[in-house]
């Protein structure tokens, strides 16, 4: 029922990673992204701190410091918190 939906997603159109649904739109995604850079990188929650960094440096040819790190850190916070807040998924 998307008659009363405030949201521009509403919960009904929300997947969960394990579902098939999920998974059939991700492998396109890949598929279609994969084509268009020929390499493909995942960060997933469970990335390492040293694997990110050398996703980092392959991704962009440069080191990435401590500090900025922990600049990308708060803005991935920042933007996590609002992203959660105008998608409605605050606990």
């Amino acid at each position: 029922d998307v008659g009363g939906a405030t949201a521009a997603y509403p919960r009904t159109l929300r997947f969960s990673e394990g579902s098939f649904i999920y998974n059939m739109e991700r492998a396109e995604f890949l598929r279609i992204s994969d084509a268009r850079s020929g390499r493909q990188f995942v960060i997933r929650p469970e990335t390492t701190r040293k694997e990110f960094l050398a996703l980092f440096g392959k991704i962009t040819g440069s080191t990435l410091s401590e500090e900025g790190f922990r600049v990308l850190e708060r803005k991935f916070h920042a933007f996590r918190e609002d992203f959660s807040a105008a998608a409605e998924l605050e606990g």
